[in-house]
C-alpha cells in the first residue's frame, strides 16, 4: 500500500513539474518589456519604402530639383541610386550623413530598407 502511495506521489510531481513551466509566458512582449520588434517581412517598395523616403529624404530628393543629384521619390531613381542611399543612411564612411543635420534613420526603418534591398528591390 505504502508503495502505491509513493508512485503516486511521484507520478503527481512528475505531472506538476510538467505542467508548471507550460504556464510560463513564453511571449517576446513578456520576456522583453518595452522592446519595440521590427517586422521585415512582407517588405514591399510602395507600403515601406517610399514611405520612409518620403517621411526622411524627399523634401530634399524630390525629382523636380534633387539636392546633390539623387532623387528618392520614385522606384527607378531609388535603384539606380542605392549604393549612395544607402552608404548615406547608415552613415558609413565616405559617404554624407543623411538624414542632413538629423539623427540616423531608425534601425528598424533600416532593416525594412534592407529587406527590400536584399530581395533584389522589386517594384512593388
Amino acid at each position: 500500500m505504502r508503495i502505491f502511495r509513493f508512485i503516486a506521489l511521484i507520478i503527481s510531481l512528475a505531472a506538476i513539474i510538467a505542467i508548471v513551466p507550460g504556464c510560463y509566458y513564453d511571449n517576446e512582449e513578456y520576456l522583453y518589456p518595452g522592446v519595440v520588434l521590427c517586422d521585415t517581412t512582407g517588405v514591399t517598395y510602395s507600403g515601406t519604402v517610399a514611405p520612409i523616403m518620403a517621411a526622411n529624404c524627399n523634401s530634399c530628393h524630390g525629382t523636380t530639383a534633387p539636392s546633390g543629384g539623387i532623387a528618392t521619390d520614385n522606384l527607378a531613381a531609388v535603384k539606380a541610386n542605392m549604393t549612395r542611399i544607402w552608404g548615406a543612411i547608415n552613415h558609413s564612411s565616405g559617404y554624407k550623413a543623411m538624414p542632413q543635420n538629423m539623427p540616423k534613420l531608425s534601425d528598424c526603418n533600416l532593416a525594412k530598407i534592407a529587406a527590400w534591398k536584399n530581395a533584389g528591390m522589386p517594384d512593388n
